[in-house]
This record gives structure tokens, C-alpha cells and sequence, in this order.
């Protein structure tokens, strides 16, 4: 591929991380979207001449604003607080073919995202929650379940 191309490629990628930013933030769905800022400039000038990367730290949601299906969610509960960690490498391709950037490679994680949920109960105990969601390599034995 060639350099202009993967410069291109880091910058819309880098956009569109900041666009996401100034969505979430005007319209108040999130306390603090400098997580997504980051990721925008990690993925604009950390990427190297083969891949592109970046990583978001807690990024926290507004909790007014969740409307989690019926029995999700317990009744009552207080400071509900959700917060997600991602961090997502993928390879340049010519933008020309159709492709998933984020194959396997290096036996490296492609990508890796986690979220968390934390509130209080009505009685005043602490509720956590969260998922884990990552590519599981095939040359190794997970020791979770993991998609393939």
C-alpha cells in the first residue's frame, strides 16, 4: 500500500473517532468524550507503515440517558455508571478490495473491548457487572471463551 494511502487511511479512522466525540457530546450521551480524543490522536500519529491502532480508556456514558431492556437493570439501583475500554489494531489493505482489517496476525489481539457497569442497591450494596470481548488467537489455548 502505499504511504499516502495509510496516511489517508489513519486520518479518516482519526476523524471519525472525533466525529463520534462531537456526536456523543452534543447530544450529552457521554460525561467526558477526551477518551475518544486520545484514541483519535493515538490512531492518527502512533500508527506504524503496516497497521493502525488505537485505544480508548473509559469512556464513561451518562447514566440518565440508559434505557436498558426490563429486568437488566435492577429496580432502585443508584450512581449507575458505564464505562467502556476498547483498543482495536488493523492492517492497512488497498482500499480498493473489500477485506477485514482486523485479521489475525503476530499473535497480537486485534482488538479487545470491555465494559463495565457499577451502581448501588437500594440496600446500599456495591453492583458490578462487565463483559470482556476479544479475538482469541488459534495457535493458542483460550482460557475463556472466546469468539472465533
Amino acid at each position: 500500500m502505499r504511504r499516502k494511502d495509510q496516511k489517508d487511511s489513519r486520518e479518516i479512522v482519526s476523524a471519525d473517532l472525533k466525529k463520534m466525540g462531537d456526536l456523543l457530546n452534543k447530544w450529552g450521551l457521554c460525561l467526558d468524550t477526551s477518551p475518544l480524543t486520545t484514541a483519535s490522536n493515538t490512531c492518527e500519529y502512533e500508527s506504524d507503515e503496516n497497521f493502525w491502532v488505537y485505544s480508548m480508556e473509559s469512556l464513561k456514558f451518562n447514566s440518565e440517558y440508559i434505557y436498558a431492556p426490563s429486568g437488566t437493570i435492577p429496580i432502585g439501583v443508584k450512581n449507575l455508571s458505564i464505562e467502556l475500554s476498547l483498543t482495536v489494531k488493523g492492517r492497512f489493505f488497498d482500499s480498493n478490495l473489500i477485506q477485514n482489517p482486523l485479521l489475525e496476525y503476530h499473535e497480537e489481539l486485534p482488538y479487545c473491548f470491555d465494559l463495565e457497569i457499577s451502581g448501588e442497591s437500594k440496600d446500599g450494596y456495591e453492583l458490578f457487572s462487565s463483559w470482556h470481548f476479544d479475538k482469541s488467537i488459534k495457535s493458542k489455548t483460550p482460557k475463556f471463551i472466546h469468539p472465533e
